[in-house]
């Protein structure tokens, strides 16, 4: 809670405040039973989030929080936040936007870059895996869309199209023979991203970027208990689970559909990221500004989910054109037997 602390001693708010607050949250636990030690595990649940403690004095404290982290964002930048508003969540066609950028001094691109900076300070706060709920609600609001057990994510790659890049040009053409950053994303059953990786250029391969990320580590190390959900793209893990190639019919054939209908809501999320901001159509930036505009866009897709906003175009389920689905990797799959006995034990 120091972050709490710190930005209600900076909003001017008296010590002596903060100290009657500070012993209202002495050895609180959340109604989930976890003890409070940061905000990301403020979580309402039956009993109210702390006892003792209403929401409303919650919500009250949060937004000191809030305000004290954008100040940055709101003083500095606040004209030039109303102009990014218009290209990033711009829902005109490309070429509009292009012919927005155009006009574009090099001072205004430069705040642009700026807004797009401040806004990556909040990644952390806005997109944390598995989520700001406990991991027991991420498992059930997952098992529910098919009856998929212990899935606290689902993860895909999607192309985000780029102008050819003057250096090591080559590395960005994708097996589609365009240009573009190839970014992992991972989300949950209400199309909060979870996870992002948006640094790798178009021709790496979608199983290479999970077995680099720092997630898989963490997977490896056994700091989650759950599982993820991947395409026939990535290699079948202990904690990353794919269709079967060839399925039987029966047992196989139900966890096959089950899964397939379970990671659709990757699909979806993209889909609706990138309905929502259509710049990521085609960024016309260097390879480096591309990735910290993607970041930018997955927060503020997640704001936007937050809120409840409505989604500017129905998004296109069925499958992202700005990405391939080969062969499976030739890893070593040494998932299976996680695979065998959960396609065993549920859909039997």
């Amino acid at each position: 809670m120091g972050e709490l602390w710190y930005c209600m001693r900076n909003s001017g708010v008296a010590e002596k405040y903060v100290k009657v607050v500070q012993d209202m949250f002495e050895d609180s636990e959340t109604a989930a039973g976890c003890a409070i030690s940061r905000i990301d595990k403020w979580v309402q649940g039956g009993g109210g989030i702390i006892p003792g403690i209403s929401f409303e004095t919650l919500c009250l404290l949060l937004a000191v929080l809030m305000d004290r982290l954008t100040d940055e964002v709101r003083q500095e930048y606040l004209r030039t936040m109303m102009f990014a508003d218009d290209i990033l969540m711009c829902n005109e066609s490309m070429e509009k936007v292009e012919e927005c950028l155009e006009v574009c001094s090099g001072e205004k691109r430069n705040e642009i870059r700026n807004v797009t900076v401040a806004l990556k300070r909040l990644l952390y706060w806005f997109v944390v895996f598995p989520g700001h709920r406990p991991t027991r609600f991420i498992k059930e609001g997952c098992h529910k869309i098919a009856g998929f057990p212990g899935v606290i994510g689902c993860t895909d790659g999607t192309h985000i199209p780029i102008i050819a890049p003057s250096v090591n040009e080559g590395d960005y053409v994708n097996r589609k023979s365009f240009h573009s950053i190839n970014v992992q994303i991972i989300c949950d059953a209400a199309n909060i991203i979870t996870n992002v990786e948006a640094k790798w250029p178009g021709s790496v391969h979608d199983s290479q970027i999970f077995r680099e990320c720092t997630l898989s580590t963490k997977f490896g190390h056994g700091e989650f208990t759950g599982y993820l959900l991947g395409d026939r793209g990535y290699p079948c893990l202990p904690y990353l689970l794919t269709p079967y190639s060839d399925p039987e019919p029966g047992p196989q054939q139900r966890y096959n559909l089950a899964n397939c209908r379970t990671r659709a809501r990757i699909e979806m999320t993209i889909g609706m990221l990138k309905a929502r901001l259509q710049c990521l159509q085609r960024l016309r930036v260097t390879p480096e500004r591309a990735c910290d505009i993607i970041v930018a866009c997955v927060i503020l897709h997640n704001i936007a989910t937050i809120r409840g906003e409505h989604c500017p175009s129905e998004p296109n389920i069925s499958s992202d054109p700005n990405h391939e689905h080969p062969d499976p990797p030739t890893d070593i799959q040494d998932g299976s037997a996680v695979r065998d006995t959960i396609c065993h034990n549920h859909f039997f």
